[in-house]
């Protein structure tokens, strides 16, 4: 997928229906500061090589049961381009198929938040 520059990929609030690998460019992460006012906080940068949805990642290799993948996690986050950004995005469906398939080997799979 490709975005334009201050392109909104995510909003806080939203499902989680892909988990994003950024392959090119830059975006950052935000999260509402919960205090009186609409400000926001900078949480954290994403270059290429990084990777946002890890809750969703997280749901499909701790879950022994894939109805719950049907259950997308809600973003804590707001995921926005600084630059132009190309990244790799794998859809929950996707996940589920190759998950029931047995394509990944769960304990050959590592993921830091």
């Amino acid at each position: 997928m490709f975005y334009n520059k201050n392109c909104y990929i995510v909003r806080e609030g939203d499902p989680i229906d892909a988990v994003f690998f950024i392959t090119y460019g830059t975006v950052g992460t935000y999260t509402s500061n919960n205090v009186e006012g609409s400000d926001s906080q900078h949480a954290e940068d994403l270059e290429k090589d990084k990777c946002f949805g890890g809750e969703l990642l997280e749901l499909v290799w701790t879950s022994n049961d894939t109805s719950n993948l049907l259950k997308v996690p809600v973003s804590s986050k707001t995921l926005k381009t600084y630059t132009k950004v190309e990244a790799f995005a794998l859809m929950a469906h996707d996940l589920k198929q190759i998950w029931q398939s047995k394509r990944i080997d769960p304990s050959a799979l590592t993921y830091h938040n």
